[in-house]
């Protein structure tokens, strides 16, 4: 079942590369289906080829420390160009980050995989 899944959820990715009316998927289902596998494979896959993957495996941790985390996935985006890593060392907040995010995608391959996106939610208890 899960090679059957990854297959769909490539094609899908495919799907969206071909048609520029589209700028988003999401890989949704009941917990423990393997959605956060499903995404961890398909950001190997794309890594493994020319895309530069900014990879958000868990927004909890992202809300908590929001520069550390994201420099970290945009540090492995860009795993193979010194000089780009050293550019993101650089970066001190969000707005320079969203500016540099800005400025590749306009010229590469850039695709963000942020998963656990439930955790944005407010919930009851939250303050």
């Amino acid at each position: 079942m899960g090679r059957e899944k990854f297959r769909t959820l490539v094609h899908e990715v495919e799907c969206l590369y071909k048609d520029n009316s589209k700028t988003r998927l999401i890989v949704y289902g009941t917990r423990g289906y393997g959605k956060s596998h499903l995404l961890a494979a398909l950001v190997c896959l794309l890594a493994a080829g020319k895309t530069h993957v900014v990879y958000v495996p868990d927004c909890r941790e992202l809300m908590k420390r929001q520069v550390r985390y994201m420099k970290a996935a945009m540090l492995f985006a860009w795993a193979g160009d010194t000089s780009k890593q050293q550019a993101i060392l650089m970066l001190d907040d969000l707005k320079a980050m969203d500016e540099f995010l800005e400025e590749q995608s306009a010229i590469l391959n850039v695709v963000f995989v942020i998963d656990q996106l439930n955790a944005l939610e407010i919930e009851k208890d939250d303050d």
